[in-house]
């Protein structure tokens, strides 16, 4: 897990509708090193915004 600042960080649930897939799907991304969770800054999980959208245009 890497630290970003929380504003390019989001949530899982928001990451699961821009890439319009089940939030379990994510975990799969993840393993496959598409997306890297990320710290959001209160010790939740979340994802970078720039890396969820790259992933959405790669249609992943």
């Amino acid at each position: 897990m890497t630290d970003r600042p929380a504003d390019d960080v989001i949530g899982a649930e928001e990451a699961s509708a821009l890439l319009e897939v089940p939030a379990h799907q994510l975990e799969v991304l993840v393993d496959q090193g598409v997306l890297t969770p990320v710290d959001d800054g209160t010790g939740a999980t979340g994802f970078s915004r720039a890396e969820v959208m790259a992933a959405r245009m790669m249609g992943g």
